[in-house]
């Protein structure tokens, strides 16, 4: 079939064995040398079940370019499934042993629990570039929440709030040591926080009157989350109202307190 393609006149042909994370590594070195000789310009080294861990799969990718000829005249490829929730970490790997090509998904999305994410990807090689040989991507990264927020509503999955790079509280801080920092622009350990946020299209945090950063979903007193809001809430309705409702509701009769479960019930069943 490689050949085939290549007869074609493909400028690109990708050859991908499945679950290459488990076959036989000798095996496996020998089927990408013939495929290489019969024209394959793109070896895709598959973590197809989501079993190996990013050392397994950094050396996967390490002996591949160390005992496979011919080699030199291919690019290798990474293809991780998240079944462990170690798509985004293989990746990285595979990327720090030697592939330059690395297959992802905006948002994550894919067969059972996923597929490496592109935002996640794309972030890590973008802000830790000093850890892995210099490497960078083409992605203008300043798009990555628009293109995350299109992904949700053409595809109708939505991710949840505390998702990487583009989840609702992603860079929601409520330490108040996180805020402070924030707040006073120090190049301590906690600012990564805000440049991932500023460089994939996100704001971080905006000042209140009074000169007091208050991160991206924060509350009015500067709380963030929703256990900040129901703190909130709570708040305003402590005091004499809420005693006053309570001490209505410690008067009520056990036959009231029945029959305004009734009514209660019915209205509920008749809205269904």
């Amino acid at each position: 079939m490689v050949a085939y393609a290549c007869s074609l006149g493909c400028p690109d042909v990708e050859f991908s064995p499945e679950d290459s994370g488990r076959s036989n590594r000798e095996f496996l070195y020998h089927i990408l040398e013939e495929v290489i000789k019969a024209g394959a310009t793109t070896l895709n080294i598959p973590d197809t079940v989501g079993y190996t861990l990013p050392y397994e799969f950094g050396k996967l990718i390490a002996d591949i370019k160390v005992n496979t000829p011919g080699i030199e005249n291919a690019i290798i490829s990474t293809h991780c499934q998240n079944d462990l929730g170690l798509a985004t970490a293989n990746t990285l790997a595979g990327a720090h042993a030697g592939a330059r090509q690395l297959e992802v998904t905006i948002n994550g999305i894919g067969e059972r629990a996923g597929n490496a994410s592109l935002e996640e990807v794309v972030m890590a090689i973008k802000c830790r570039r000093e850890l892995l040989g210099g490497l960078y991507t083409g992605i203008n990264s300043q798009h990555i929440t628009m293109s995350s927020k299109m992904v949700q509503e053409h595809s109708g999955l939505h991710v949840q709030p505390h998702k990487a790079i583009v989840g609702a509280n992603a860079f929601a801080h409520e330490s108040g040591i996180h805020q402070e920092n924030l707040n006073t622009n120090r190049g301590g350990p906690l600012c990564p926080s805000r440049v991932e946020g500023e460089e994939s299209g996100r704001r971080t945090y905006r000042r209140e009157p009074k000169g007091r950063a208050t991160t991206s979903g924060a509350g009015p007193s500067g709380r963030t989350g929703s256990r900040a809001r129901r703190r909130e809430r709570a708040e305003l309705r402590s005091g004499p109202e809420r005693e006053d409702r309570g001490a209505r509701r410690r008067e009520l009769t056990p036959g009231q307190a029945r029959d305004g479960g009734s009514r209660r019930a019915a209205a509920l069943a008749q809205a269904w």
